[in-house]
């Protein structure tokens, strides 16, 4: 029967004869741990607790058998706390377990044995040694052929050493059992058979023989016909003759069996012990934990020769010490440096999910269904080439030529690793569910087959694109900076600067200095520099960084959309649109760059047909990558709800959400769509689908409270959007959003706090849209129902305040032409009206017009 340990998962077997209904106890030889196995359920379950059983007759033993294992007519109680070997064959008893027994004390208090005592007798010719039942035995057994405890002796020990003090007596070894359980000594025990010798504890036979049973390697079996055979067994492994009945119980002889023993990790414990010199026995009682028992087994077991009784004792001592650190050592090891644990465990891949991607390459490249796998190793080194050039057309051209390695060979890591820079070099923003899943699994799988730092590099680039967390980053990266190519360990330190930029800026600048100090050539080292001058605030710094990348390659897409954020950021338009037709011209099949030109065009230049039709034609061009389709369509959808073509922008985004189900920005903007359309049950449904998955708290505030408001909801709208504007100073539009609901609803208070008070005070350049933001909302967007609520509490006209909200809400929705009415109209009520000017020449500033801005300024 083959039983799997329940807590190494280590296979090993027992003979199917010895496992009886009731069961068997079995020592797992990796583990040491004790298991339970039941011929009728077939698996071993854990015997360290045993179910409560009542005790039952003794069984009864055979004469050969009883003159193998019986007691002495008046054998003395096991001493507290100390090892009874005849505990091993346990029977019924009436009397219960003292309360104060505790399982597991050591005795070695006891001076050591005399030596010279006679050699225990041999078994008589032709006798089995073993009537193998092999049950397990109850709770509440007592152990055969020994005289009750006294009361109050605490006599619960199972093992009793104590009784090697006397010195051997002629006789049979006693009988092991298969485990070392502690089992409560708690009755009388029957007298023994007639004729019976009495046992020898202190036997050296008796005890390796108990030893050996407990430590058994899968390679032993527990066959018991060689010692019923009248013939000379021999050993399974050397072939000698058996001659002792429990060698041929066992099948194997007792050097064999030293000899396994021997490759325990725990004996190096042992002999270490035996090196050093020997304490004086001591006269305290050390408790022992079960986990210690295997050590002192295995030393008992090695130890040998004509001394080994007198010096048992004290050698007990000293591993039952050394045991302990011993275990602790060899499970810890703590010589070895451990790597910091990871934050975020990393995704369970399956390798059907790797062997599908795998599948899908190799219908990419027919071509490749007659190539030898020894054609790997080229396409892996062309990828690298094309890696090294660091632009765009180069990471596809890496790809590819790394995906053709890889299906000629899944096992190469270098084509691995170099495929999971160039995807995440590449197109960090287009790595789908699938891909990445496939790809942690192939970089995961490279790293427990190799150990290769270059793919622990990748690892922590894919983790950078994935933005996954900078503790797992550095960790990984870490790894790979015991890499010896220069530009190996400079990506990895890149990695770790990068991980670092996001909380601390300032700590990751070293980093990124190192790694041009690494490799002065290496070209994306400038890529991560122009994100540490903006952190920092450096914007000039940036400019040029980026600026340099592009001379050395235009087709640096990375780069050239830095560059033109930057530039719109600082409101160089024209600049930015140079920029990206530059990398248009430089790589034509760059879709990423034309998409980009047509949200500069429809955000920042008012430009909706021109954005639209080059939208438009590439989502129905077919030489378009499928992976570019879906941001298309989802900008499409934007700039057609600008325009006001709701229906056919829900259109858009539906078709993007088809291409791509996990584009939480097409449920946003179909989300504004809908509210538009004034479909508010529909709104509220998308509604729900997303605000889990939002990570912009303050637009998640904004988008409730609008919807909070069309659901004629106006207490918990005002209270809502109150709460963002507290949290998040740009969010001006959810102020006067909020002031608007409260003075239609006549709470004139709440109206002029959040207008006048708030409102009018805020930075009047304030933005919570990035550069070319992929999810584009307006202020007009949450401030369509916002125009005209304050001209409506006060329709007199003299009073300038309503015109003030009037105006701010217009200038915060970007409608120049209101914002300008509303406030020249306040400086006609109040010609000395600073807020009105202020805003006046502010507007002219945005038209060009700087003489008239300079005379408003003045005034």
């Amino acid at each position: 029967m083959k039983i799997v340990c329940q807590k190494c998962s280590a296979t090993y077997a027992i003979d199917d004869k010895f496992v009886t209904a009731k069961g068997v106890r079995a020592q797992c030889p990796r583990c040491k741990t004790l298991q339970l196995v039941k011929k009728d359920e077939g698996a071993a379950i854990p015997a360290a607790i045993p179910a409560p059983v009542a005790a039952k007759p003794p069984a009864a033993v055979p004469a050969a058998v009883a003159a193998f294992v019986a007691p002495p007519a008046a054998a003395a109680a096991p001493a507290a706390g100390g090892f009874d070997f005849s505990a091993m064959v346990a029977g019924p008893t009436s009397e219960a377990k003292p309360p104060n027994a505790t399982p597991f004390q050591f005795d070695i208090s006891a001076p050591p044995p005399p030596t010279g005592g006679p050699a225990p007798s041999a078994p008589p010719a032709g006798a089995n040694a073993f009537a193998f039942e092999f049950e397990a035995p109850p709770i509440g057994a007592a152990t055969v052929g020994a005289a009750p405890p006294p009361k109050g002796a605490n006599a619960a020990s199972l093992f009793d050493f104590s009784k090697l003090d006397a010195p051997p007596a002629p006789g049979n070894s006693p009988l092991p059992e298969l485990d070392f359980d502690p089992l409560p000594n708690t009755g009388a025990k029957p007298p023994p058979a007639p004729g019976a010798s009495p046992p020898s504890p202190a036997s050296p036979s008796a005890v390796e023989a108990a030893l050996e049973m407990a430590t058994a390697t899968p390679a032993a079996s527990f066959d018991d016909s060689a010692a019923a055979s009248p013939n000379v067994t021999k050993c399974k492994t050397c072939g000698k003759a058996l001659t002792d009945p429990l060698d041929q119980a066992i099948g194997t002889c007792d050097d064999c069996r030293a000899k396994a023993a021997a490759n325990e990790e725990k004996l190096e414990i042992a002999s270490e012990a035996r090196k050093a010199p020997a304490p004086a026995p001591a006269a305290a009682k050390p408790s022992a934990s079960a986990a210690s028992l295997a050590p002192v087994r295995v030393a008992a077991q090695t130890s040998g020769g004509s001394g080994r009784g007198k010096t048992i004792g004290i050698a007990f001592g000293v591993i039952a010490i050394l045991a302990a650190v011993g275990g602790y050592v060899a499970t810890s090891k703590p010589w070895g440096k451990k790597s910091p644990l990871l934050v975020v465990k990393q995704t369970a891949t399956s390798p059907k999910q790797i062997e599908a991607m795998v599948v899908q390459w190799r219908a990419k490249y027919p071509e490749l269904e007659k190539v030898p796998a020894s054609e790997a190793a080229a396409h892996a080194k062309a990828g690298e080439a094309h890696l090294l050039r660091d632009t765009t057309t180069g990471y596809h051209d890496a790809e590819v030529e790394f995906e053709k390695a890889i299906v000629l060979d899944s096992s190469n890591d270098d084509a691995i690793a170099g495929w999971a820079l160039a995807v995440a070099f590449g197109r960090p923003d287009r790595i789908d569910e699938p891909e990445a899943t496939a790809a942690e699994g192939m970089l995961v799988a490279a790293e427990q087959r190799g150990g290769s730092p270059r793919v622990f590099v990748a690892h922590a680039h894919l983790l950078l694109a994935r933005d996954g967390n900078p503790n797992d980053i550095t960790v990984i990266a870490e790894r790979g900076r015991t890499a010896r190519s220069n530009n190996d360990k400079a990506l990895a330190v890149l990695a770790i600067g990068q991980a670092q930029l996001k909380n601390n800026p300032v700590s990751a600048e070293p980093s990124f200095d190192e790694a041009l100090k690494l490799d002065p050539k290496l070209r994306r080292a400038m890529l991560f520099q122009a994100r540490l001058h903006l952190a920092l605030g450096r914007y000039k710094a940036a400019a040029d960084t980026l600026q340099k990348r592009l001379e050395l390659d235009a087709d640096q897409w990375e780069a050239s959309l830095l560059l033109a954020r930057l530039q719109v950021d600082v409101g160089d338009v024209a600049a930015a649109r140079k920029t990206l037709d530059a990398a248009v011209a430089a790589a034509p099949k760059n879709t990423k760059a034309k998409i980009a030109l047509a949200m500069l065009a429809y955000q920042h230049q008012n430009d909706l047909s021109t954005a639209i039709g080059t939208l438009k034609q590439i989502t129905e061009d077919a030489a378009t990558d499928p992976s570019d389709k879906p941001p298309a369509f989802l900008q499409l959808g934007i700039a057609l709800r600008i325009l006001g073509e709701t229906d056919a922008a829900i259109e858009a985004f539906d078709k993007s959400l088809e291409l791509d189900t996990h584009g939480q920005t097409a449920h946003v903007q179909k989300f504004l769509a809908l509210l538009e359309k004034g479909v508010n049950s529909q709104a509220r449904l998308e509604f729900d689908g997303f605000k889990d998955k939002i990570t912009d708290a303050s637009l998640l505030g904004v988008l409730e409270g609008r919807l909070l408001a069309a659901e004629n909801r106006v207490d918990e709208a005002i209270g809502r959007l109150g709460a963002v504007a507290e949290k998040d100073p740009r969010r001006v539009d959810a102020l006067l959003l909020a002031g608007s609901l409260a003075a239609t609803a006549r709470k004139d208070g709440k109206a002029w706090d959040f207008c006048l008070r708030k409102a009018m005070v805020a930075e009047p350049y304030s933005q919570f849209n990035q550069p070319l933001a992929e999810n584009y909302v307006r202020g007009a967007d949450i401030l369509k129902t916002a125009a005209g609520a304050f001209t409506r509490v006060s329709p007199s006209g003299e009073d300038p305040n309503p015109f003030l909200c009037e105006g701010l809400i217009a200038w915060f929705s970007d409608n120049q032409a209101a914002a300008e009415k509303n406030f020249q109209r306040v400086n006609v009520i109040d010609g000395r009206n600073v807020d009105a000017l202020t805003y006046r020449a502010l507007l002219a500033i945005k038209r060009k017009e700087l003489g008239t801005a300079s005379a408003l300024a003045v005034r």
